[in-house]
């Protein structure tokens, strides 16, 4: 399912393309330069946790970067983070294709956020997959300890992510009862997210749970069922 999304990374190579971009405007380096990967300049040429302001840029609830997405507009990325349980919002440059991650809670949104370095969200524990969908206009995160599947709406002038209220914000195999997310069917525990092209549905993959869910999406709303 991976091979079918251009900016989806596994695993840890994740982290890796995170300190990897490509510099447009090459065309005078001529067809051989065609495909070129170029590390930007220091402090651009990566975003880590524990950056030190020199070489790469500090980073906020991207511990464990399992996944990313770039938004269909190009103006941001989003990395889901296992280790963090979360997920980070960047801008992105569009000329340098550099990161810069949205300041103060906009910037990440977690699970038992503190809401000073991270936004409170529901049902991140374990986030290992993120995908935008064909509009812009909403993000899906998977977490495969939550069992969850979570929606946010995206603010398309800033990239900014609200959770969607109460059962519309998650999906869960545990939903309902004391729990804020909607029950789904089956031991979804997704790992990997995937939306169609015409944003009509939303795919998940478990690695442990052994299972594909299939959702329908309201195109208008962007709630999952």
């Amino acid at each position: 399912m991976e091979n079918h999304r251009s900016s989806r990374l596994a695993g840890s190579s994740v982290a890796a393309a995170l300190a990897v971009s490509v510099l447009l405007g090459g065309a005078s380096a001529g067809r051989a330069q065609v495909g070129r990967l170029t590390q930007l300049p220091r402090p651009d040429a990566c975003t880590t946790a524990t950056a030190d302001g020199i070489n790469c840029r500090a980073g906020v609830g991207i511990e464990g970067a399992a996944d990313l997405e770039v938004s269909p507009d190009g103006l941001n990325v989003y990395v889901a983070s296992y280790d963090s349980s979360s997920v980070a919002v960047f801008v992105r440059d569009f000329a340098t294709g550099a990161l810069t991650q949205l300041a103060g809670t906009a910037g990440c949104l977690a699970d038992d956020g503190d809401g000073v370095t991270c936004a409170d969200a529901e049902s991140l524990f374990g986030a290992s997959g993120v995908a935008v969908c064909p509009d812009g206009l909403h993000v899906y995160v998977a977490s495969s300890v939550s069992g969850a599947l979570t929606t946010f709406a995206r603010d398309p002038f800033t990239g900014a992510l609200t959770q969607l209220p109460g059962a519309d914000g998650c999906i869960a195999q545990d939903g309902g009862g004391g729990s804020p997310c909607a029950d789904a069917i089956g031991p979804i525990a997704p790992s990997a997210v995937l939306l169609s092209p015409d944003g009509m549905n939303v795919y998940t993959a478990a690695t442990r749970g052994d299972a594909v869910g299939v959702f329908a999406r309201d195109p208008a709303t962007g709630v999952v069922t």
